[in-house]
């Protein structure tokens, strides 16, 4: 009788390729998406690594259908729903080896696309990650102990699914994907004569500026729910700009009708303005990695891109070269890593960065029709939105590895603000044509 080979190698070389078809498969079923993601790789190297030989694959089949009802006994989902997971789990079996070794990526999609079209939609906003794969972990674990024919297949495997092989299985859920679950633009009013902006300092929490018909700068908050704007003064010029470095912490950034830049902060209180001095054509960009610091971005009369920044007391400014034509926009994933975003004269996005020295200006390519947004949720990730030519909000993110593109449609002007309050959220807030605010949010 064939043996399972090391049960561990069999899980992590096999759940690579299966996770992003299953998220792909399922983004219209997050809970789908997510119930599959955890037994799938799992089970997908299990059932690789054993003979289908009749006996050993009833007794798998009966383990998988009881490891699959009790994993989700706790939660409130359907019968129907968890027959439907089974039933993905059975067809993968028949399946897998073939698909495996001789189809081409389109036959394992549409191979994908048919198991999982039976999922019923689940009533879940977030299912428990950590907890149902440590149930169905330990239930595999002990299911294999307990069955005296799989035991046989190799007295060792039920050491294979271990601590370790949980946390890499809870990686794989958690790692970034290039499937996006964004929710439908929504209107949050106003009227707006600029590009908004946008920052998070917590959960649940996010300020936006912009600019409006009156020239004053105008402050939105999200606390858990939208409140009402509230007008912050000022004759401003361009889009204003907005960062913090800790909870309940605000600099906002404008440029005045004498072209210089203006600052005013929040902390329990809103400062009057102080100005900072300069001489500006565009809009600021501001971000801040660390509390007591503010890296601060513009455009000068000479279109090179300008710099100043706050370290307890303000630097002077100093210049970053190049040819622009729009507003920065600047991000950051840690201490001393700033990533600044701009518009050449060929309308193409450029790329900036600073990790203790400056980078040269990288060419992203696109066609920028506005001023870009940025924001990053942790390390190695970047996610940068414009208003391209055909009015649509276009997404580009770097992933780690390379950049990514896609159009999430709508019709939009003056360009894109976004913000982040925790890995794998994005805010995105956009100006209509009929000039009133619009959100969209990734999560």
């Amino acid at each position: 009788m064939k043996t399972i080979v090391n049960l561990k190698e069999c899980i992590t070389e096999t759940s690579g390729a299966l996770v992003p078809v299953l998220v792909a498969m399922t983004t219209q079923n997050p809970a789908a998406a997510a119930a599959s993601l955890v037994i799938g790789p799992a089970l997908k190297g299990l059932i690789n690594g054993i003979a289908i030989e009749k006996e050993p694959q009833q007794r798998m089949d009966r383990l998988i259908r009881r490891v699959t009802q009790e994993a989700f006994t706790s939660f409130k989902v359907s019968a129907d729903w968890v027959d439907a997971v089974a039933k993905g789990l059975f067809s993968l079996q028949n399946t897998v080896n073939y698909l495996q070794t001789t189809a081409p990526e389109e036959q394992l999609h549409q191979a994908m696309r048919h198991i999982l079209a039976g999922f019923p939609a689940c009533n879940i906003e977030d299912l428990p990650l950590d907890t149902i794969a440590n149930n169905i972990v330990k239930r595999i674990h002990d299911g294999i102990l307990n069955d005296d024919i799989l035991r046989e297949l190799d007295t060792n495997a039920a050491t294979h699914v271990n601590e370790n092989l949980l946390h890499e299985i809870i990686n794989l859920l958690t790692m970034p994907t290039t499937y996006p679950r964004w929710n439908s633009f929504e209107s949050l009013g106003g009227a707006l004569t600029s590009k908004p902006e946008a920052v998070s300092w917590g959960s649940n929490r996010i300020d936006i500026v912009a600019k409006f018909t009156d020239s004053a700068c105008w402050h939105l908050w999200y606390n858990g729910r939208w409140q009402k704007w509230e007008s912050l003064g000022g004759l401003f010029n361009g889009s204003p700009a907005i960062c913090s470095w800790g909870s309940r912490r605000l600099d906002v950034f404008c440029i005045g009708q004498d072209s210089k830049m203006y600052h005013k902060w929040y902390a329990n209180s809103w400062t009057d303005w102080e100005c900072l001095g300069g001489s500006f054509t565009s809009g600021p960009a501001a971000v801040s990695w660390c509390s007591d610091r503010i890296d601060l971005f513009a455009i000068g009369t000479d279109q090179t891109l300008w710099h100043r920044w706050y370290s307890n007391v303000w630097s002077d400014w100093e210049t970053l070269g190049g040819v622009l034509t729009a507003a920065p926009a600047v991000t950051t994933w840690g201490y001393n890593r700033l990533d600044v975003f701009v518009r050449g004269e060929n309308m193409h996005l450029y790329h900036k960065w600073w990790n203790g020295v400056w980078s040269d200006y990288e060419d992203l390519g696109g066609e920028l029709a506005g001023d870009p947004g940025a924001v990053s949720w942790g390390p190695n990730r970047i996610d940068v939105f414009y208003p391209g030519q055909n009015t649509h909000t276009i997404h580009i993110w770097w992933d780690g590895t390379r950049w990514n593109e896609e159009d999430l449609g709508g019709l939009t002007i003056y360009g894109a603000g976004v913000s982040s309050w925790c890995s794998g959220r994005l805010d995105v807030f956009v100006v209509g044509t009929d000039f009133a605010l619009y959100h969209k949010w990734y999560a």
